[in-house]
């Protein structure tokens, strides 16, 4: 996750004034777009940069509501000011005699922003409250708060940091694991072993195996299926798309070990030392598999079992034949349900989902699961390929062809009543 200064345009408010405690409003003053920004901003226009930039600001509140939403807003404002340090309260509560102690314990050299309406009461529809600290730990005097409320008057502008969040899906993410492994210590120790994936999950670790020579496995969704082959010592890295990851430390999903891994990752990674361009990186070498899943819930059991029926009984004609759609053209190379054979006892699963695959990798799975009282859940799976960067950031426009496939094999729509999944993930 990286952070980006965005510079906002506003406009002035005549009305904060700071009296001798500070600005005290109604919530739903504060609430108004780019109130509380305007005049953070302009109390840091008032200190100056040379406070500000590299200062330390002790920061936090009486716990009042908005205390959270604000204390949120003033640390990406400190972030895109320059503030070097903030010391915040845990879950930002401070009180106010305990913000004036710690400036002056740590001599925090930008001061402090306290959240407080003292006495007057909190909640939705009353107030809440901010007022500046000076370095002695005190209230600031007049002189600063007349330069805030003119700063105020005049502001056109603030600074503030916006989260530029990055998300790994959970077939990209076994895949970096797997293609990362020598930065991971306990893959070092371990004697060399392949890897597994459920059968909805994308084929992105497909790659990376076929790169390493390493055996990569298509099993049954269910975490038991990985248990015999880890025993055999035939995979030391597994998962779903569910966001189930591990290794063979165990017999069970570690979200612990995953993070572990991801941070060993970064440590060693010569890509700027981000999520997003340790993923980006692996596109590049490997290419992009994209990947959706749409959870139609609380369908009736027939119309769920109706729409499996429709799409197993194309499955034998479906082999060869020719999709085009939003300008792409798929050929079907596989379309079966999927079963598998342990090949370590012999046992066979069958009736797992059904699957169709196209010539360039690409899948489609249908998935039918709780056919109880409450009716089902159709769960449709899409993996589309493409090694082709300057897609990478178009995923929508690169899933929605196959999709729109997948439900004009299926009848879908028409079968359920549903024009759109119930979740999208």
């Amino acid at each position: 996750m990286a952070l980006e200064v965005s510079v906002v345009d506003t406009t002035p408010f005549g009305d904060q004034k700071p009296g001798t405690s500070g600005l005290r409003k109604k919530v739903k003053v504060f609430q108004q777009t780019n109130y509380l920004e305007n005049f953070v901003q302009s109390t840091f226009d008032a200190i100056g940069d040379s406070v500000i930039k590299g200062g330390h600001l002790v920061l936090g509140g009486d716990g009042r509501f908005y205390n959270c939403h604000a204390v949120a807003v003033i640390l990406q404002m400190c972030a895109a000011n320059g503030v070097a340090k903030v010391t915040v309260g845990q879950h930002g509560i401070m009180s106010t005699p305990a913000v004036s102690a710690t400036i002056r314990f740590l001599k925090a050299s930008a001061g402090g922003i306290i959240l407080t309406a003292s006495h007057n009461p909190g909640g939705p529809d009353n107030d809440f409250g901010i007022k500046y600290n000076i370095t002695n730990g005190g209230p600031a005097p007049e002189k600063i708060t007349g330069a805030i409320f003119d700063h105020s008057k005049n502001l056109k502008q603030y600074k503030i940091c916006r989260e530029n969040a990055f998300f790994v899906n959970p077939n990209d993410s076994l895949a970096v694991i797997a293609a990362n492994q020598d930065f991971i210590p306990y893959f070092k120790s371990g004697q060399p072993s392949g890897f597994a994936r459920s059968m909805p999950t994308g084929a992105a670790v497909d790659l990376v195996a076929v790169k390493k020579q390493k055996k990569c496995f298509e099993v049954p969704t269910g975490w038991k299926f990985f248990g015999n082959l880890m025993d055999a010592g035939l995979i030391n890295l597994c998962g779903e798309e569910s966001f189930g990851t591990g290794s063979d430390h165990i017999r069970e999903k570690d979200g612990i070990w995953a993070a572990l891994a991801w941070l060993q990752i970064l440590a060693c990674s010569q890509e700027g030392k981000s999520v997003e361009s340790v993923v980006k990186n692996h596109w590049k070498e490997y290419g992009r598999n994209f990947f959706t899943r749409y959870d139609y819930e609380e369908v009736s059991s027939a119309a769920g079992s109706q729409v499996m029926n429709n799409v197993e009984s194309q499955l034998t004609e479906l082999i060869g034949k020719e999709f085009e759609s939003g300008g792409m053209k798929y050929t079907v190379n596989v379309a079966d349900n999927f079963s598998y054979k342990d090949p370590v006892d012999g046992s066979l699963t069958e009736k797992q989902g059904l699957r169709i695959v196209m010539r360039d990798g690409s899948r489609i799975v249908f998935r039918l699961s709780g056919t109880g009282s409450s009716g089902a859940t159709i769960r449709l799976y899409v993996d589309c390929y493409s090694n082709d960067a300057s897609l990478f950031e178009k995923e929508a426009d690169v899933l929605k062809p196959l999709v729109d496939i997948a439900l004009k094999i299926s009848n879908l729509p028409l079968v359920t009543g549903r024009s759109a999944p119930s979740v999208i993930t």
